[in-house]
């Protein structure tokens, strides 16, 4: 749940100068220009100060995946608390109905599959057909 809220954090970011701490102990700072939940952000204006000391980098635009973010270290400015907060308000229905739509979907799967079919098979427990069998058969190998 850490890992959402702070990828809600980063997407409420947008248009502010961060720095991102990566797993390959480089830091990139920059101005968010898109992030979503999962972390994965696009950054303008950036540079990238690499851990063995070379010189920094700078690009005009940069795309971090959001498994490479070790650490974000937010502007001064912000009140962490009361932005989580704001977008939890804003969020809470879009979950409501996320929830009430996998409710329903697994009602669904639950009443086509038959009362006792074992979990990936189709309607009334049979397996599904096998591409193979949709193939033509392979010509005769000659005798030698």
């Amino acid at each position: 749940m850490a890992g959402v809220a702070l990828g809600g954090l980063l997407h409420e970011l947008r248009q502010m100068r961060v720095t991102l701490g990566l797993r390959s102990d480089a830091t990139v700072s920059g101005v968010v220009e898109e992030a979503d939940d999962a972390m994965n952000t696009t950054l303008s204006e950036v540079t990238m100060r690499p851990s063995n000391g070379a010189t920094a980098v700078e690009y005009s635009l940069l795309y971090v995946r959001g498994r490479q973010v070790l650490w974000l270290q937010v502007p001064d400015e912000v009140d962490i608390m009361r932005t989580l907060q704001q977008r939890d308000l804003r969020g809470q229905r879009s979950l409501r109905t996320f929830r009430t739509h996998k409710r329903q979907d697994k009602k669904r799967q639950l009443r086509g599959a038959g009362a006792h079919a074992a979990p990936g098979r189709g309607p009334g427990g049979c397996p599904p057909a096998r591409v193979s069998a949709l193939l033509p058969a392979p010509p005769p190998r000659p005798l030698t």
